[in-house]
């Protein structure tokens, strides 16, 4: 048995090592460190947590497989919080992953050794006789709390464009509680958005669809757009044809001639660094072994190739991929606006981090280094009017509050600005069937459809048997990415975009 490590923006998973194989049981234990920055719980209970799940394989020509947990619950029997007794182990009851959090108030960097987690190696098909490899991944999350809060920004007079009002009352925002309330939205030539009003209630999702996320609940957002180094991890657990669809250069090859494969060219392209070797790859099923190289030296990881910086050129079919292969789920535009807003009244024209201010700039300080940050950072700092995407949570640090760090109002960075969120939107059919479904960390393997999300509730889910997500209607955008100007950042904007340089990657979780 053996183990690697993986990291992830100012999130670190080391030292993991495979224990106390119980053939009988088909288990064994991962034992790992675990350390990230900023990191905190508040006394009413908002708290970030970093979610945690395994990988495994025995054959190094075939994807990785999703390691399962044994046992549900909190701090489940055969766990451990390691050397910190602060260390809070929480396992949803479908036991895709784990919720790591810290129990008592406090602020900064949060850090265990010798966590262990017990997985159950025999419902990922793999025999008491293989050799078994396992990787261990953290995404940082937010809690999202369950609670009232206000969609659209509505004054009586006027709103943003694109907001939410109450049906049939133009310029007016709406609070979404447990009582129904029935919203609608002004339509767009540059927005696929149906008119018609939908019902929102509470625990009690949409017209139609009682399952659908609509903000209410509690739940699980990551504090951060996906990093390209997150996507890089990803793309290095796929067989050679899931990679092929997850990428947009051709690297069917032993040699790959446009080796950055996000931009389908030679050279870095509104900086994203994720490449390929240009020769020397095998052919399927040998998977390519990709890496970050923002520098263009050729050699992959150094400490300025920008693995830190957010994750572009994805289309919706990569999102939803990555998200099925995280054990996450998409999430809806309503919690957009919920992360966003909090509990508070809607301020017109507002950003997400509460306030009309907003600041851009335009020198970059560390470039591609994971300190990397804006020399104008201030008071409503949002990553726009920039040559590509920067290192995601730039703004913030220890000494940073809710404007200073362009938060929104739980913690959750960069929701406008820097890169867009791709969201369910209400305003489509298609939207409306989520059912809010998390990913089982498979994949599909149909020929030619290989490296799809699976979830059959997903906007963009293919009719045909076992093809995945192929489509994306049911999709759109929240927040704006780094070439927009300021008035596309609101909190309330909703567009679509296909593929593009623009296009992020953001998951959540219903909270356990």
């Amino acid at each position: 048995m053996t183990a690697l490590p993986a990291l992830a923006n100012n999130l670190t998973i080391s030292n993991v090592t495979l224990e106390d194989r119980n053939a009988t049981a088909d288990t064994m234990v991962v034992q790992f460190d675990i350390s990230w920055d900023h990191s905190w719980r508040k006394d009413d209970g908002r708290h970030d947590a970093a979610w945690v799940f395994v990988k495994l394989y025995q054959n190094s020509t075939a994807p990785w497989v999703h390691g399962k947990l044994y046992t549900a619950g909190t701090n489940p029997v055969g766990g451990s919080s390691g050397s910190n007794p602060d260390l809070k182990i929480v396992v949803p009851s479908d036991k895709i992953g784990a919720f790591i959090s810290r129990t008592a108030t406090g602020r900064g960097t949060f850090s265990s050794q010798k966590v262990r987690l017990v997985v159950d190696y025999g419902s990922s098909g793999l025999a008491d006789t293989d050799t078994v490899t396992a990787k261990v991944f953290g995404i940082e999350m937010v809690y999202i709390p369950e609670g009232p809060f206000y969609i659209g920004d509505g004054n009586g007079s006027v709103e943003n464009y694109l907001s939410f009002h109450q049906n049939g009352v133009d310029n007016t925002s709406v609070q979404i509680t447990t009582t129904g309330k029935s919203i609608t939205v002004d339509t767009s030539v540059d927005d696929d958005i149906d008119t018609s009003p939908v019902t929102v209630t509470g625990l009690a999702g949409i017209t139609g669809n009682s399952s659908w996320p609509n903000g209410y609940a509690a739940f699980y957002l990551m504090k951060y757009n996906v990093t390209q180094s997150q996507y890089v991890d990803f793309l290095n657990t796929l067989s050679r044809l899931q990679q092929i669809n997850r990428v947009q250069a051709t690297i069917s090859g032993n040699t790959i001639t446009n080796y950055y494969v996000m931009t389908n060219g030679t050279l870095v392209y509104l900086r994203n660094g994720i490449r390929a070797p240009a020769s020397g790859n095998g052919t399927s099923p040998t998977p390519v072994v990709f890496g970050n190289d923002l520098n263009t030296n050729g050699i992959f990881n150094e400490s300025d190739d920008g693995q830190g910086i957010a994750m572009n050129y994805t289309s919706w079919m990569d999102a939803a991929a990555y998200t099925d292969w995280a054990g996450l789920r998409l999430f809806t535009e309503l919690e957009y606006e919920k992360a966003a807003r909090g509990p508070l009244t809607s301020v017109l024209n507002e950003f997400p981090w509460g306030s009309t201010n907003i600041k851009s700039g335009a020198t970059i300080l560390n470039p591609g280094r994971n300190n990397e940050t804006l020399l104008e950072v201030g008071a409503g700092s949002a990553w726009y009017y920039s040559n590509g995407p920067g290192r995601v949570g730039y703004a913030a640090t220890n000494k940073t509050n809710r404007l200073s760090a362009g938060a929104g109002y739980y913690g959750n960075m960069d929701l406008t600005g820097n890169m867009s969120n791709r969201i369910v939107s209400i305003g489509t059919s298609s939207g409306r069937i989520f059912a809010g479904t998390h990913g089982d960390g498979l994949l599909t393997t149909t020929a030619s459809y290989e490296g799809n999300a699976t979830n059959n509730d997903w906007p963009g889910i293919n009719a045909t048997t076992a093809r995945g997500v192929t489509g994306s209607t049911g999709s759109g955008q929240k927040g704006y990415a780094f070439d927009f100007t300021s008035n596309r950042l609101y909190s309330n904007d909703t567009t679509f975009l296909s593929r593009g340089e623009y296009s992020g990657i953001r998951c959540a979780r219903t909270a356990p």
